[in-house]
């Protein structure tokens, strides 16, 4: 079929055998091109949304059955659940699990598909304007260029979530296709009547590629509404025209092919929707006024005038991609409340310019020339309708602009840029050159932004900080550029960021909860919880970190309570979960604390998190070899856990398995270079008696981070062990100088008083030690340990009655401690209370039945009550 473009008329020739193969050739340079422009985005990691779609997600990385992909959203939640997302895209998941099957998770591979599957786009879309349609070549190759290399693209390839819109653009394409080489286009030549259906196979092809497509992605289901305009106004034009004009039954019935399709079509359209809002439950997605702040404004004219302009602003995208961001919400494009603003008049340009496309259209179907009337109708079509379900006009969505969304939508773009380009040059012979050449800079201009914005994907560091460099207005990109810093430890820029982002808006919720875990005030961090709630009263997460807060503070009734209302709100989130599971450690109540820990394990089996948590927990039960097995098991989940790796690199220690804890902390250090898992091999190093090996590593630490506290500290035990007193008391009383009450350099402080004999002063450091532990609510055996030193150091003192104060005091809150039993049953003995002295010795030998020296005790305290009885009897 030719295209009539009303400036020169082609008669209907037969492909030569050369013109098929330079057809195909110019298939596979747009592909190329297009696979070309996006080589550097191959090395790019996971970032923002595909966290959440793909690495976290057990649908995708295995970690649920596979069946579970057709009942739960794009997010891994079941479409049922109050709290989905609605994004209903199993097959694009299904893709998602195969990749991550073969891959082992490996982002590299998802890129190349991702890649690959923008090249066939390229190519199916060149090769439907070529082949299909029989745009000419100069149309059809500009437009498949052009496509090819525009940067709006970047999102959705350079982004791995993006595949969605890949996927979805195949199968249009594909569904278009088929739906057009189903008709008896020949037919419409021979007589002006309708077309008839000659493969209906490929009807049926259309209609699966169709479901294919709305299963890849939502607006997939757009092709339908492309496949009715085109048959009515270009395939059946010449019919419609025949029955307006003649207006008869008989020219009506000759309607039945188109009216045989379009019921396919509806009926299709039907079905689908239908399932749709069965698989939702019926429930649209809830959004949130920061998602789409013009849906939510009272006034119908903001509402109207806003929404107007975004279509505007989305087609300057597409025409001049100069400014492209990840996100465009809070900030970026301020709401337009008046006539007045000078904004309308871009919308006014835009109404303008459809209104003139909008004419040509016309006038092109209502011509009787021969051939099918305008490129510009099919460009128009695959431009507008696969915009509309993000256009706001059928329901709220979430997003202001989303340059994924125009994805589909750039179909239609370039096709109609390559149409305006071939005209100029049927129109514009003398120059034509200057025209290709104009048209060859824009490419290339468009393919070096491209190439640029593939590195904004590259890492979360690299796409949080282009944003907050390109939309310094927009407080969602504060708000996540300040949650990657937390999550790199820089909490105090973090918290920079947030303030700015609540500064630009001051009614997001989630800012004011992150803000508050990373604050140092509780006090502070309690308000900035409230607010949260006050804003959202059901952020789950603001009342999980509430309700943690209260519960180490004291308030454990409120804490529990809070994060209940967590679990209330959502009984499957995970971090409620171990929330609470972690709380019932704490209270003791073992049994309630192992069923929200192990429930937090069914519902992600793939969250490292909840292994550790259960780690812990089998810890405390004193099962310290189970402990260790699923401390291995987190990090096995998620190889970048050095949490996990430090929890069981000490485990590994107290069993024992000194060289296997020195190699996984250093992997550890291998993989996130940190203080603290130096430290804990310094420390390791140290308890282990490798006391100078201990004493290299600190020495490289205190060059690194001269002024961290618990490095300094740690120093100090070191050099206590190596006798070097005089150098680890000034790192204790560095300490000491800023922090009066910090606890460890009280204790070294009283451990070098004590062995330089200056027992006075050891033990008035210790005194502020226990006091200050008790103060903080420090765990009991690490209470006992302080009063059982303190209980020594006035037993070196000769101060017997306070000695035994001490000891008495350790075994109130530690009644395991022998060595305090064992003193002070020596006390006793000395001061001849024998029967306290006894008890005592036999409490030592219940818990150490080998202990020679309490025997030996035991035996002169046989001898001395013999004595003494005799001494009584005597008396009598």
């Amino acid at each position: 079929m030719v295209f009539n473009n009303n400036i020169v008329k082609k008669p209907r020739v037969k492909v030569t055998k050369w013109a098929g193969r330079i057809d195909a050739l110019l298939c596979v340079l747009t592909a190329v091109v297009a696979g070309g422009c996006y080589l550097n985005s191959l090395n790019g990691d996971f970032v923002h949304d595909d966290i959440y779609a793909i690495k976290n997600n057990p649908d995708v990385n295995g970690q649920s059955e596979w069946t579970e992909i057709f009942t739960n959203d794009f997010w891994g939640r079941p479409m049922q659940d109050n709290t989905s997302h609605k994004s209903y895209r199993p097959l694009t998941v299904l893709t998602f699990r195969l990749d991550y099957s073969l891959s082992n998770g490996t982002a590299s591979w998802f890129h190349i598909v991702n890649v690959i599957l923008h090249s066939i786009v390229t190519m199916l879309f060149t090769y439907m304007c070529l082949s299909v349609f029989s745009i000419p070549r100069e149309c059809s190759t500009s437009a498949g260029l052009l496509f090819a290399v525009h940067p709006v693209h970047s999102e959705a390839v350079a982004g791995i979530v993006g595949r969605a819109e890949l996927l979805a653009a195949v199968f249009l394409l594909l569904a278009l296709i088929c739906y057009v080489k189903s008709i008896d286009i020949k037919h419409n030549y021979e007589t002006p009547d309708f077309p008839p259906t000659q493969h209906p196979v490929l009807l049926v092809a259309m209609v699966i590629c169709t479901v294919a497509a709305m299963l890849f992605k939502e607006h997939g289901v757009t092709v339908i509404g492309v496949c009715g305009l085109l048959d009515v106004t270009m395939f059946s034009r010449k019919g419609i025209i025949r029955v307006l004009n003649e207006r008869s039954e008989a020219a009506l019935m000759r309607m039945s092919p188109l009216m045989a399709r379009l019921l396919v079509l509806i009926s299709t359209l039907l079905c689908l929707l239908i399932f749709r809002i069965w698989i939702m439950a019926g429930e649209l997605p809830e959004f949130l006024e920061q998602d789409n702040p013009a849906s939510f404004s009272d006034s119908l004219l903001t509402r109207v005038l806003t929404y107007n302009y975004l279509f505007a602003f989305n087609s300057w995208l597409l025409l001049a991609p100069v400014t492209l961001c990840y996100d465009w919400t809070l900030g970026s494009i301020p709401l337009v409340e008046t006539v007045a603003d000078p904004r309308n008049l871009a919308t006014l340009v835009l109404f303008a310019i459809f209104i003139v496309i909008g004419y040509k259209c016309f006038q092109d179907f209502k011509s009787q020339d021969e051939g099918y009337p305008s490129v510009t109708l099919l460009a128009l079509s695959l431009l507008v309708i696969p915009f509309l379900p993000a256009s706001n006009l059928f329901f709220r969505v979430g997003f202001v602009v989303a340059e994924r969304i125009l994805y589909l939508p750039s179909l239609g773009f370039s096709l109609m840029v390559g149409y305006g380009l071939m005209m100029l040059l049927q129109r514009c012979q003398d120059a034509k050159k200057h025209l290709m050449m104009a048209m060859l800079a824009y490419l290339a201009i468009l393919a070096t932004k491209t190439w640029t914005q593939n590195t904004v994907w590259m890492s979360r560091e690299a796409l949080f900080r282009s944003g907050v460099r390109t939309m310094p207005n927009n407080a969602k990109v504060h708000y996540n550029y300040g949650n990657y810093l937390k999550d790199i430890g820089n909490s105090q820029e973090a918290i920079l960021h947030y303030q700015k982002s609540l500064q630009l808006y001051p009614h997001h919720a989630s800012v004011y909860n992150n803000m508050g875990t990373v604050v140092t005030n509780q006090t502070e961090a309690e308000i900035l919880y409230r607010m949260a709630l006050k804003l959202l009263p059901n952020h789950k997460g603001a009342h999980i970190n509430l309700g943690q807060l209260l519960f180490n503070r004291g308030d454990r009734v409120d804490g529990v309570l809070m994060v209940q209302r967590a679990l209330d709100i959502d009984a499957h989130n995970i971090d409620a979960l171990l929330a609470m599971g972690k709380m019932m450690m704490d209270e003791q109540r073992w049994t309630e604390a192992e069923y929200y820990i192990k429930t937090a394990i069914v519902e992600k089996p793939s969250f490292a998190k909840a292994y550790n948590y259960y780690g812990v927990f089998l810890l405390r039960k004193g099962q310290l070899k189970d402990a260790v097995t699923y401390y291995q098991q987190a990090y096995k989940l998620d190889h970048l856990d050095t949490i996990a790796m430090s929890n069981a690199a000490d485990g590994l220690r107290q069993l024992g398995r000194l060289d296997e804890a020195e190699q996984l902390l250093r992997h550890s250090n291998t993989i996130k270079p940190d203080v603290k898992t130096l430290d804990q091999l310094a420390m390791l190093y140290f308890r282990s008696g490798q006391t100078s090996k201990a004493q290299d590593v600190y020495e490289e630490l205190m060059a690194q981070s001269p002024n961290n506290t618990d490095v300094i500290i740690h120093y100090a035990n070191v050099l206590i062990r190596q006798n070097e007193l005089n150098k680890a008391e000034l790192y204790a009383m560095r300490v000491l100088s800023h922090q009066p009450s910090h606890l460890e350099a009280l204790r070294a402080a009283s451990n070098i008083a004590g062995l330089k004999k200056r027992y006075k002063e050891a033990v008035y450091y210790l005194r502020e030690a226990v006091a200050q532990a008790a103060l903080l609510q420090k765990d009991k055996v690490y209470r006992a340990m302080l009063s059982f030193d303190l209980g020594n150091m006035y037993k070196d003192l000769k101060e017997m009655e306070l000695a035994a104060q001490y000891y008495q005091e350790t075994l109130q809150l530690d009644a395991s401690k022998s060595k305090a039993h064992l003193n002070l049953g020596a006390i006793y003995h000395l001061k001849g209370q024998f029967a306290n002295a006894r008890h005592h010795y036999e409490a030592v030998l219940k818990l150490d039945p080998n202990d020679q020296l309490v025997k030996q005790n035991l035996l002169k305290l046989g001898r001395l009550e013999k004595k003494q009885a005799d001494v009584k009897h005597t008396k009598r």
